[in-house]
């Protein structure tokens, strides 16, 4: 039994390792090749915003400030960014960049007709909202032999959906189905 688990999870390591190796080349090439005559610019400034109310919370309530004298230092530390580079700088980049690739990624599962019809949209909903509430309850320790295992579910339900709205099941749901197509066609070899 120990050696069929590890082998399930190095099997599952290893297609998690193939398909985020097909999904970067896959949208470097798409976004390399890709002639964008307009952005929305409010797009980039909400994900530009939402990432800064992200690194907000985490430092002005998610403890951070012991760690860092500054908000700029946690920031830059955040994004991970070079001594010599704004951590604003490439917050914008990275905006430009994921809307970049949103709109690739629209075009293509569009032109593609990737899209899913409604009882596969149900099917993957489902299996993402079961994996989130699982994650819920895994991360706050509850398991269903407790007393009050209902209602620490109802609690994390109720978290969950207050937490993400249709816009980002819908968009999370048409990025794993259009994914998963076009990464039934990639070839991967080794060199």
């Amino acid at each position: 039994k120990y050696y069929a688990s590890v082998r399930a999870e190095l099997n599952k390591e290893y297609e998690d390792s193939v398909n985020s190796t097909i999904d970067d080349r896959f949208w470097r090439y798409v976004v390399d090749n890709a002639e964008f005559k307009e952005l929305p610019q409010s797009e980039i400034d909400n994900y530009y915003n939402t990432v800064i109310a992200t690194m907000e919370n985490m430092f002005y309530n998610g403890g951070y400030q012991q760690y860092y004298q500054t908000f700029d230092s946690f920031a830059a530390s955040y994004m991970s960014v070079a001594s010599n580079e704004n951590w604003k700088d490439v917050l914008k980049a990275d905006a430009v960049e994921s809307v970049k690739q949103k709109l690739s990624f629209y075009y293509v599962i569009r032109e593609c007709n990737y899209i899913p019809n409604e009882e596969e949209y149900q099917a993957l909903y489902n299996e993402m909202y079961d994996k989130m509430l699982q994650s819920y309850l895994d991360y706050y320790g509850v398991d269903s032999s407790s007393a009050d295992y209902e209602t620490k579910k109802a609690a994390a339900i109720e978290a969950i959906n207050s937490e993400y709205d249709e816009d980002y099941w819908r968009e999370n749901i048409q990025y794993e189905y259009g994914m998963k197509k076009i990464r039934s066609h990639a070839k991967v070899t080794y060199k």
